[in-house]
């Protein structure tokens, strides 16, 4: 077996559909994303934060909920979806967009009509550390404090 986080989804989908395409034999596990109480996805990476600017990192999570927000309040653009998700990275002062994208969770496209299972990506860079996160449109992460989004 081999283990990989869906934060990194992108780069599982890309080792599952390997090992399947040269029949490695490999099951591959894909393991939920981990988030600390208030929303922001483990990662070794925070800890080269300071509080002030992992207070900024939950930009991303933040992104990640206002698309789902938007999903459920019937807007279904994935271009729309995006640009929330551009916005809420782009507020946030000390953080620098890098990419915010709705995808079709197979082929990682930007989808035109979104659905449920189509996944939001967000990469942002927060006093030179680049920080990832990701979510289904139909599953957003829980909100600051533990909120549900």
């Amino acid at each position: 077996k081999g283990f990989f986080g869906e934060k990194d989804s992108q780069q599982a989908a890309l080792v599952s559909r390997l090992s399947q395409d040269l029949d490695l034999g490999m099951e591959i596990v894909v393991c939920p994303v981990v988030r600390q109480p208030d929303g922001l996805a483990v990662s070794s990476r925070n800890g080269r934060l300071s509080p002030e600017q992992r207070r900024s990192a939950l930009c991303l999570s933040r992104a990640l909920r206002a698309v789902g927000s938007g999903f459920a309040k019937g807007t279904s653009s994935g271009s729309a979806l995006s640009e929330l998700a551009r916005e809420t990275i782009e507020d946030q002062a000390g953080a620098s967009l890098d990419y915010a994208a709705v995808v079709d969770p197979g082929s990682f496209e930007e989808v035109e009509e979104v659905s449920p299972v189509s996944r939001v990506l967000v990469a942002a860079t927060i006093a030179g550390v680049r920080l990832i996160d990701t979510a289904l449109v139909g599953r957003p992460p829980a909100g600051e404090a533990g909120e549900a989004g």
